[in-house]
């Protein structure tokens, strides 16, 4: 069978090196992938007829005379978020500046590119949900994200391990009232897990009920959440384990980042966002790996697609989600089926 003929061409060497190898990390030698970054000769390529399952090219690059070539996919990469040029059928214009995987994961669902199963054991993942300024929106983004993987056939468990828990309207359920629970919490042990486990409940996706005062008035420690999330990644019973906590930057927050495979950081595209969110990049190490993925949360696209703000981030933002004007009566249902969680969640399978 004839390999897909995948072709890369962008001058950027930087932004090429990392898409060309997510490709063969994920295809590794079922597909036949070119790469030109010299201009001289990607003006030369098209002189010949050229045929490929899917043409990866910079928006600066492009040319309409592509399309006369057999090529079935086109995907141009625009600087713009919000691209409007007119394309042709065959053509998609993606956002260039957001993440690799997300980039990829696109081009390969459009093109209807078939990725090769690898033998890997699936292991539960601790995501840290969390952000650098309070009301920036983190726990819509959780429990948004919680339900869009369980919408993918994941088994999910939230936790929010703020001081001062406030995810209940959003949850449905009322606060925790069973006192030999309470006092599980109190008496950490290393089996804590498996001692609060049958107060979880299950709804569109497992979380654990939230507290009906702030932790300091049951004398918990927050640290209680991390060893939790710990516990029930041991037992395997979850794909994800979703650790909501709060902006506060204290000895909990350090362990649990360590501690996760995925850190979530939730900003919104005000001075005050960026600059809390360039604070944390700064105090922590590898702060631009994969590891973390950067939330552009209540995003306004006509106020802020220009914003001087934009300019001064030190992070690069992985996904945009809108401001919804119908917050106040949205429910984890219709957060789920919000266009931004699931990319979220595509980024994370």
């Amino acid at each position: 069978m004839e390999k897909p003929r995948i072709i890369i061409m962008e001058e950027d060497f930087s932004y090429a090196a990392p898409l060309q190898a997510k490709f063969i990390y994920e295809f590794l030698d079922t597909i036949e992938l070119e790469v030109i970054t010299e201009a001289e000769i990607a003006k030369k390529f098209f002189d010949e007829l050229q045929k490929a399952d899917v043409l990866i090219v910079s928006k600066e690059w492009y040319v309409s005379d592509m399309n006369r070539h057999d090529i079935k996919h086109i995907f141009i990469m625009s600087e713009e978020q919000q691209d409007e040029m007119e394309v042709e059928e065959r053509c998609h214009v993606i956002y260039k500046y957001t993440n690799i995987k997300g980039i990829f994961l696109e081009i390969v669902g459009k093109a209807n590119l078939k990725i090769p199963k690898k033998n890997e054991t699936a292991e539960s993942k601790v995501i840290v949900v969390t952000s650098a300024e309070g009301g920036s929106g983190k726990t819509t983004v959780a429990i948004g994200l919680a339900g869009a993987l369980s919408d993918m056939y994941k088994k999910v468990l939230y936790l929010d391990a703020s001081k001062i828990q406030t995810a209940n309207p959003l949850l449905e359920e009322p606060p925790l009232v069973n006192q030999m629970i309470y006092n599980k919490l109190t008496h950490k042990s290393a089996s804590v897990y498996s001692e609060i486990r049958s107060e979880i409940k299950k709804k569109q996706f497992d979380f654990f009920p939230l507290m009906r005062a702030a932790t300091l008035a049951f004398g918990i420690d927050d640290s209680i959440f991390c060893d939790i999330a710990q516990g029930a990644k041991q037992s395997g019973e979850y794909d994800y384990i979703i650790l909501d906590m709060e902006s506060t930057f204290d000895e909990s927050k350090t362990r649990a980042i360590h501690m996760a495979d995925q850190v979530i950081m939730v900003t919104e595209a005000t001075r005050k966002g960026i600059c809390s969110t360039n604070a944390f990049v700064a105090n922590v190490s590898n702060s631009s790996s994969d590891k973390y993925l950067y939330i552009c949360n209540k995003y306004d696209v006509k106020k802020q697609k220009k914003s001087e703000n934009m300019a001064s981030m030190s992070y690069k933002t992985d996904e945009y989600i809108p401001v919804f004007s119908d917050y106040e009566t949205m429910t984890p249902k219709d957060l789920k089926e919000q266009e931004g969680m699931r990319k979220i969640a595509f980024l994370l399978i």
